[in-house]
């Protein structure tokens, strides 16, 4: 799995405890990225966890796929990199053929996103924050 704008890592984590064999951590921000090493490690999960301290379009650049499971919880404020980092997943063939994309944003932010290789399966609103689930379409 893949854990963007990882914060302290929760997320990843969760999945490690429920299963996911790996998980690959970006944040750019050193100090969260240290958290989330040290959070791994007290959850038990050093051994399965990379921690990339990168800004996520550069880290996508880098990263080899596919992963089935795709975790985007970036601020805010920046709800209009959203699209464009779906688009470099899928250009660079990051998700799986049955992977799932998950992203947390704000309920005021429109996504926008457009991939015909994505449908969009689920959206529930909590407040001001949405959860939007996209599948990628089996292509076999």
């Amino acid at each position: 799995m893949l854990d963007l704008y990882a914060g302290t890592g929760s997320l990843g984590i969760e999945s490690l405890s429920r299963g996911a064999k790996f998980s690959y951590f970006v944040e750019k921000d050193r100090k969260l990225s240290e958290l989330v090493k040290e959070n791994a490690s007290k959850a038990g999960f050093e051994d399965n966890a990379t921690v990339i301290n990168s800004p996520v379009d550069s880290a996508l650049d880098s990263l080899n796929g596919p992963f089935d499971l795709i975790f985007m919880d970036p601020p805010y404020q920046i709800a209009d990199q959203i699209a464009g980092n779906v688009s470099k997943i899928i250009e660079r063939n990051l998700l799986s053929h049955n992977g799932s994309i998950v992203i947390e944003h704000s309920t005021k932010s429109e996504l926008n996103i457009t991939e015909n290789m994505l449908d969009q399966t689920m959206e529930r609103k909590y407040g001001d924050t949405t959860i939007s689930i996209y599948l990628s379409k089996n292509t076999i």
